[in-house]
């Protein structure tokens, strides 16, 4: 088959990049996250949520013409990698994702979509 086409995603928001009084969310803040990505008339919203037992949980949608695909979620240093499918709305969800930067690939019919690294867990900037 033909080879997908390959599109870097260009994050346009971080939660994480506003100060906690910014978002009315003192003291929670660091237990969640919200990203922005911007993929040549796609938009992929991602949210961060902290897990009892310390793991993490992805859960995203896929803005933009009803695709079918899924996502690949692989950590940066390799190995065992999440893989989840998009539901009819372009939606996703990954539990039990343990901290550490992580690299988030969308696969559809025609392309790959490529999230820059994503520090799962990380530490919020003061």
């Amino acid at each position: 088959g033909a080879a997908l086409r390959r599109v870097v995603a260009v994050l346009r928001f971080d939660s994480w990049a506003l100060p906690p009084q910014a978002l009315g969310m003192r003291g929670v803040a660091a237990d969640s996250r919200h990203l922005l990505f911007s993929a040549e008339g796609r938009d992929v919203d991602l949210r961060i949520t902290r897990e009892a037992g310390g793991a993490w949980s992805l859960a995203g949608q896929i803005l933009g013409p009803d695709e079918t695909g899924h996502i690949l979620l692989e950590p940066a240093a390799g190995g065992p990698g999440h893989r989840a499918s998009l539901d009819a709305l372009g939606e996703f969800r990954v539990d039990g994702v343990t901290p550490g930067p992580w690299h988030l690939r969308l696969e559809t019919a025609g392309q790959v979509i490529v999230l820059p690294a994503i520090d799962v867990g990380g530490q919020r900037p003061d």
